[in-house]
């Protein structure tokens, strides 16, 4: 067995590594706010080194280098000969959870073995599941989009893992697909990278999630004029987006979107490919 030792600096406070020990057994109790709670942990915790064997590396070297260099091709390949992928993706990534955690175990990251292995043992998981609900989502939506005769160029992530973005559309540009509200957490800049980017957001009530599409406003005004956007509406929160109309404008920190119900989104696209 490997020689393993989890260095944890920067070191969590108790609260933060509660969270990362209930993530590895009860993660689907977690509300939202303790979702976002285990983001933030996770992002810290990239830094964080482990010593394996004769080396040292920060946690996101080491995950880059044995978990996603071992798993993510396998599994992007299988993925995209799933006939339902939305539910077979789950149990695939399920299945490569398992796989992850057993090499782990045989590596020598063993929680109770050694102290603080839980602390690796929840980032590779939690960035597997990010990666692979990541891509789940993509081969749905674009596959979506093509039964519903949208003209497009998705990229191949079977080929193309990195690529700077999922789709592009005629007229409409450049495009990503993210499984969840969180991207808006990572656009900092002025103008966001891509002209529209495809999610989905939770409504509480239903417990379920909608899919709806992000614009920006240089996009929807290129396409439509600034004098037909609709108004603006006050949220606090996505979930309150969610429960909007099909097509309202939203401010989300320093960023204002068109915000489209994903059904009519496609139908907009569809409208404007039709009539060239």
């Amino acid at each position: 067995m490997i020689k393993t030792v989890v260095i944890p600096k920067p070191e969590l406070t108790p609260h933060e590594a509660t969270i990362l020990r209930r993530y590895l057994t009860e993660s689907h109790l977690f509300s939202g706010s303790e979702w976002r709670a285990l983001r933030r942990v996770v992002d810290k915790l990239a830094v964080c080194e482990v010593r394996f064997g004769a080396r040292r590396y920060r946690f996101a070297q080491f995950y880059r280098a044995f978990i996603n260099g071992s798993y993510a091709w396998p599994f992007l390949a299988e993925l995209s000969e799933l006939p339902d992928v939305e539910q077979d993706g789950l149990k695939l990534q399920a299945r490569g959870a398992r796989q992850i955690g057993e090499w782990l175990r045989l590596n020598g990251v063993q929680p109770g073995q050694i102290p603080h292995a839980e602390y690796l043992v929840a980032f590779c998981l939690y960035q597997w599941g990010a990666f692979a609900r990541g891509h789940i989502f993509e081969v749905a939506i674009v596959r979506d989009m093509q039964q519903a005769g949208i003209e497009m160029t998705p990229h191949d992530p079977t080929r193309e893992r990195f690529a700077l973005y999922d789709l592009h559309l005629p007229d409409w540009g450049y495009g990503d697909v993210k499984p969840s509200g969180y991207f808006l957490d990572d656009l900092t800049a002025d103008a966001p990278a891509a002209d529209f980017y495809i999610t989905r957001l939770y409504v509480p009530a239903s417990r379920g999630y909608r899919r709806a599409v992000f614009v920006t406003p240089h996009t929807w005004d290129r396409l439509w004029g600034p004098g037909q956007r609709p108004p603006e509406v006050l949220v606090t929160s996505l979930a309150a987006i969610a429960d909007r109309d099909r097509v309202v404008r939203v401010r989300i920190e320093h960023l204002t979107w068109i915000v489209v119900e994903y059904e009519t989104w496609k139908d907009l696209v569809l409208q404007r490919q039709r009539e060239e």
